[in-house]
């Protein structure tokens, strides 16, 4: 069982980037990491030359900004935000252990969004969501980020048929999370922070440091004798 911190009482939940807020959960047959922060999930058109218009749902983790779940959609209906939500679910593992609270929903208020459907969908699995305040994106301004990453990436390219934007998009996700490193993670990938692999990666560049302070002085003793 984990322990959720909180919620600071607004009407509207902002993100909050605390490295405290993270936890681990075991179970007798696994050992992974529950997202106890919220959910990202944003929808975000994607306008080729030649396709008509697709619309991109992404749930993102608010802690490590890592991808958990995608779905390309021809149009964006409850039905694409809860696929995209049971995709995330059982790529966090949320949907096969037992936890105390379940990830946070936090989204804009697109019609999608606000719909009773999804509500009662939410309501069955235990889930909170929280909308961001009216007028202000910047609520939401970890996935829009994403968004707008992406989308300067993928529409450099003409495509032809759905399948292959589909496979372009799956492929820069995957650089996304494993590839590109941030600066606002410590110079880390999402992945690298998901899985709990930050403390270890990070002692292990300031051993390398010290290191290679120590060899210098050393060298630098040796040239100046």
């Amino acid at each position: 069982m984990v322990r959720c911190f909180p919620w600071n009482g607004r009407k509207h939940y902002g993100a909050d980037t605390s490295r405290q807020r993270h936890d681990h959960a075991r179970s007798p047959s696994c050992n992974i990491r529950i997202a106890e922060r919220p959910f990202y999930q944003d929808s975000k058109s994607i306008k080729s030359t030649i396709l008509p218009s697709r619309s991109l749902s992404t749930i993102l983790d608010d802690f490590s900004r890592y991808i958990v779940g995608w779905k390309l959609c021809t149009n964006m209906k409850v039905g694409d935000v809860t696929e995209t939500l049971n995709i995330a679910l059982a790529a966090s593992g949320c949907d096969s252990v037992k936890v105390e609270h379940k990830p946070r929903l936090l989204s804009n208020n697109g019609g999608c969004y606000i719909a009773e459907d999804l509500a009662d969908w939410l309501k069955d699995r235990k889930m909170e969501q929280r909308h961001g305040a009216p007028g202000h994106p910047q609520t939401q301004g970890k996935i829009e980020r994403w968004h707008q990453t992406l989308k300067n990436r993928i529409l450099l390219e003409n495509y032809f048929f759905h399948e292959g934007l589909e496979a372009q998009i799956g492929a820069f996700i995957d650089h996304y999370n494993n590839r590109r490193y941030r600066e606002s993670l410590g110079n880390l990938t999402p992945a690298d922070v998901y899985f709990g692999r930050r403390n270890e990666i990070l002692k292990q560049r300031k051993r390398i440091k010290q290191q290679t302070i120590q060899h210098r002085r050393l060298q630098h003793h040796a040239n100046a004798a």
